[in-house]
Protein backbone atom coordinates (compact mmCIF):
# COMPACT_ATOMS: atom_id res chain seq x y z
CA UNK A 1 0.00 0.00 0.00
CA UNK A 2 1.39 3.14 -1.17
CA UNK A 3 0.32 6.80 0.21
CA UNK A 4 -0.16 10.21 -1.49
CA UNK A 5 1.13 13.32 -2.20
CA UNK A 6 0.01 16.39 -3.33
CA UNK A 7 1.86 17.94 -6.84
CA UNK A 8 2.62 20.72 -4.24
CA UNK A 9 4.38 18.50 -1.27
CA UNK A 10 5.97 16.50 -4.13
CA UNK A 11 7.25 19.97 -5.44
CA UNK A 12 8.05 21.29 -1.68
CA UNK A 13 10.22 18.25 -0.68
CA UNK A 14 12.11 17.84 -4.19
CA UNK A 15 13.07 21.46 -3.48
CA UNK A 16 14.87 20.50 -0.09
CA UNK A 17 16.44 17.57 -1.60
CA UNK A 18 17.50 19.35 -4.43
CA UNK A 19 18.50 22.54 -2.45
CA UNK A 20 18.57 21.76 1.02
CA UNK A 21 17.91 23.95 3.82
CA UNK A 22 18.39 26.86 1.05
CA UNK A 23 14.88 27.08 0.14
CA UNK A 24 13.61 26.98 3.55
CA UNK A 25 15.89 30.14 4.92
CA UNK A 26 15.22 32.13 1.70
CA UNK A 27 11.21 32.60 2.70
CA UNK A 28 11.98 34.99 5.54
CA UNK A 29 8.34 36.10 5.58
CA UNK A 30 5.63 33.73 6.23
CA UNK A 31 3.45 34.77 2.89
CA UNK A 32 4.71 31.09 2.10
CA UNK A 33 1.38 29.93 4.59
CA UNK A 34 -1.48 30.29 2.31
CA UNK A 35 -4.35 32.36 4.01
CA UNK A 36 -6.65 28.88 4.31
CA UNK A 37 -3.24 27.10 6.26
CA UNK A 38 -3.21 30.55 8.59
CA UNK A 39 -6.88 29.67 9.54
CA UNK A 40 -6.55 26.19 10.00
CA UNK A 41 -3.40 26.85 12.05
CA UNK A 42 -5.13 29.34 14.12
CA UNK A 43 -7.93 26.77 14.84
CA UNK A 44 -5.35 24.12 15.58
CA UNK A 45 -4.31 26.67 18.28
CA UNK A 46 -7.09 26.49 19.99
CA UNK A 47 -7.30 22.96 20.74
CA UNK A 48 -10.19 22.25 17.69
CA UNK A 49 -9.87 18.54 16.08
CA UNK A 50 -9.55 18.28 12.61
CA UNK A 51 -13.43 17.25 12.14
CA UNK A 52 -14.67 20.55 14.50
CA UNK A 53 -12.20 22.08 11.64
CA UNK A 54 -13.77 20.67 8.96
CA UNK A 55 -17.82 21.00 9.96
CA UNK A 56 -16.92 25.26 10.49
CA UNK A 57 -14.73 25.58 7.39
CA UNK A 58 -17.31 23.48 4.83
CA UNK A 59 -14.28 21.01 4.53
CA UNK A 60 -13.35 17.10 5.18
CA UNK A 61 -11.41 16.00 7.83
CA UNK A 62 -9.32 14.35 5.47
CA UNK A 63 -8.89 17.78 3.76
CA UNK A 64 -7.58 19.39 7.06
CA UNK A 65 -5.65 16.22 7.68
CA UNK A 66 -3.56 17.13 4.18
CA UNK A 67 -3.38 20.76 5.50
CA UNK A 68 -2.42 19.52 8.59
CA UNK A 69 0.65 17.77 6.78
CA UNK A 70 1.59 20.38 4.55
CA UNK A 71 1.63 22.86 8.24
CA UNK A 72 3.90 20.61 9.71
CA UNK A 73 6.16 20.75 6.59
CA UNK A 74 6.63 23.94 5.85
CA UNK A 75 7.02 24.94 9.31
CA UNK A 76 9.31 22.22 10.11
CA UNK A 77 7.42 21.31 13.08
CA UNK A 78 7.66 17.68 14.10
CA UNK A 79 4.47 17.33 16.17
CA UNK A 80 1.68 19.89 17.05
CA UNK A 81 3.42 21.37 19.57
CA UNK A 82 6.13 22.19 17.28
CA UNK A 83 3.23 23.96 15.18
CA UNK A 84 1.69 25.66 17.94
CA UNK A 85 4.88 27.08 19.30
CA UNK A 86 5.69 28.35 15.65
CA UNK A 87 2.41 29.82 15.51
CA UNK A 88 3.07 31.92 18.60
CA UNK A 89 6.57 32.66 17.61
CA UNK A 90 5.40 34.27 14.37
CA UNK A 91 2.71 35.85 15.90
CA UNK A 92 -0.40 34.41 14.31
CA UNK A 93 -2.13 33.56 17.65
CA UNK A 94 -1.54 34.91 20.96
CA UNK A 95 -1.51 32.61 24.26
CA UNK A 96 -4.00 33.18 26.90
CA UNK A 97 -2.87 32.51 30.04
CA UNK A 98 -5.69 32.12 32.60
CA UNK A 99 -6.39 32.49 36.43
CA UNK A 100 -7.19 29.27 38.15
CA UNK A 101 -10.15 30.55 40.68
Amino acid sequence: MGFYLSEEIAEYENDILTNGDKTINTVENHSYLSEREVEILQLICHQHSSKEIGRVLNLTEKTIETHRVHLMLKTHSKNMIGLIIYAIEKGYVMPEFRKKN
